[in-house]
């Protein structure tokens, strides 16, 4: 349960500033106590809840000076990210480049079914790739991105 929203916290803030859309300059200075990167986010974040758990004697992050950065730092990502991003043309963007990744694989990939299997185990940065790759009929480059083992297992297994 804990480790779930400290990841998709931490993965979010460094997906926002990975595409633009937040600056590191944005993001609330509480931040700076979980370390210079993600890694150190989490690392910063699982240290704090077992070592408040071990203290309390039972699964708790929510007394420690990181619980409590941290459950600020979620509810700024959702005034500032998530409610924001449900209503603004940027996700309409996104929905439109999902929309022409499964265009583009389509036409790799026989059965629809499979194309939507493919395209929920690629990344981010993959559908952002490929949507960028969909004009062009040479696949090599997408070849080297990590999904592109699944397109061969559904094209020849599925």
């Amino acid at each position: 349960m804990y480790a779930h929203k400290l990841a998709y916290i931490f993965s979010d803030i460094s997906d926002s500033i990975r595409v633009s859309y937040l600056q590191a300059s944005q993001l609330p200075e509480s931040l700076k106590l979980f370390g210079p990167n993600q890694r150190e986010h989490m690392n910063t974040s699982v240290m704090a809840l077992v070592e408040e758990s071990l203290l309390a004697g039972k699964v708790v992050f929510q007394n420690s000076a990181v619980a409590k950065a941290f459950i600020d730092l979620r509810a700024w990502m959702y005034k500032n990210l998530y409610y924001v991003l449900d209503g603004e043309e940027y996700s309409q963007g996104l929905e439109k480049k999902v929309n022409d990744v499964f265009d583009f694989l389509s036409l790799v990939i026989p059965r629809s079914s499979n194309t939507i299997a493919v395209i929920a185990t690629m990344t981010d940065d993959e559908v952002l790739r490929v949507a960028d790759y969909a004009d062009i009929s040479d696949y090599q480059k997408l070849k080297r991105l990590g999904f592109w083992e699944s397109v061969e297992y559904a094209k020849n297994y599925c």
